[in-house]
């Protein structure tokens, strides 16, 4: 029997089920403990964990940087830990890398494009800056574009109300279904990512770029180090200064490996040795 907890169950221990489930692994007997963001626990938490369970493998994801979130000392309490950031894995032996995945449906990528350029994601750092010198470019170029910042209503208010206004045409309180987004890459030509600044690790949004074989935009570097990178279909861009050549879009595209991205190909390769 294997057990995951994942972002969502690990928040709730915080929310006063810890003692539940803790006592709940402990009364079973399991294989596997497959942890995702296992940061969101105290070290204490863990080493109470493992002082009383029993669990032969022990496997750690991590989809954030060291330098965001530091979470090396959880590093000994498990048998392997995965991080999607290369930088990290460089650094340390114990870390292998091992990038996102996607798991887009395939029912609409036959679809016929309306939109040429696409970005959905939350607001943060320099999100609508960038996007906004983006836009000026794809309007002179007479190109189609769907721009979408989701940002929580009441963190916005709360924001407002302390004097710190934040404006864009972009924004909106909703979150988009996955539905919706299913066909919103399946009517985009190239996908538009806006890492953040202090994150080199690639994100959800290019890898589900990826799958979909789309164009992509991306302000991370770091993304010439795979071996799928290919400039017909990836275009890297200066976040202070996002020039782009949109004749790179009458390309056709097609990325080698994606099949080994589809999360069903990601949790094999977490356990192939189980």
């Amino acid at each position: 029997m294997a057990l995951v907890l994942s972002k969502i169950g690990i928040r709730n221990l915080f929310n006063g089920y810890f003692k539940k489930i803790f006592n709940k692994i402990r009364r079973n007997k399991y294989d596997i403990l497959f942890v995702v963001k296992g940061d969101v626990l105290s070290i204490v938490e863990w080493e109470k964990i493992f002082s009383h369970i029993d669990i032969p493998n022990k496997y750690m994801y991590q989809w954030d940087s060291i330098r965001n979130i530091d979470y090396r000392k959880l590093i000994p309490l498990f048998d392997k830990v995965f991080s999607f950031d290369r930088l990290d894995c460089n650094e340390y032996n114990s870390i292998h890398y091992l990038p996102l995945f996607y798991n887009l449906d395939n029912h609409y990528q036959d679809s016929t494009p309306i939109y040429d350029l696409l970005f959905v994601g939350i607001w943060h750092s320099d999100r609508i800056a960038i996007l906004d010198k983006i836009y000026s470019q794809a309007k002179a170029a007479n190109l189609k574009v769907y721009f979408k910042i989701y940002y929580p209503f009441f963190t916005w208010l709360l924001l407002r109300l302390k004097g710190h206004v934040i404006n864009s045409p972009f924004l909106t309180f909703r979150k988009i279904s996955k539905t919706k987004m299913n066909w919103l890459y399946s009517k985009s030509r190239s996908i538009i990512d806006i890492a953040h600044p202090f994150q080199s690790g690639l994100t959800m949004r290019t890898m589900e770029c990826i799958g979909a074989n789309k164009k992509l935009i991306t302000t991370n570097k770091y993304i010439c180090q795979e071996r799928f990178y290919d400039p017909d279909n990836i275009r890297v861009i200066d976040r202070s200064n996002p020039i782009i050549d949109f004749s790179f879009l009458e390309i056709c595209t097609q990325y080698p490996f994606n099949e080994e991205f589809h999360i069903k190909n990601w949790i094999k390769n977490i356990f192939h040795n189980e």
